[in-house]
């Protein structure tokens, strides 16, 4: 599934480009590599929540939702912020 990333970020890439007339090439890099590692720790995170739960003796159908949301803006956020960063701040 990583092909869908880098042609989202080549997408955002290209019309970051053609709005503002400034080429940004790291803008493309940026929000594929942060949506690729988003959607990477959304599998994981999605995959453990409920088994974390379970042995916790919580219910994973009702509890898992809250926690995987939270916890998926928090991080993809912060990831974001971090790889643009890393990346567009010389």
């Amino acid at each position: 599934m990583l092909y869908w990333e880098v042609l989202y970020g080549l997408l955002v890439g290209s019309a970051s480009e053609f709005i503002t007339g400034t080429p940004m090439p790291d803008l493309g890099l940026v929000v594929g590599l942060s949506i690729f590692c988003s959607m990477t720790l959304a599998t994981a995170v999605g995959a453990s929540v409920p088994i974390i739960l379970k042995k916790l003796d919580f219910d994973p159908a009702i509890s898992t939702g809250p926690f995987v949301t939270t916890a998926i803006d928090i991080i993809g956020v912060a990831l974001y912020f971090y790889i643009a960063s890393t990346f567009l701040i010389n």
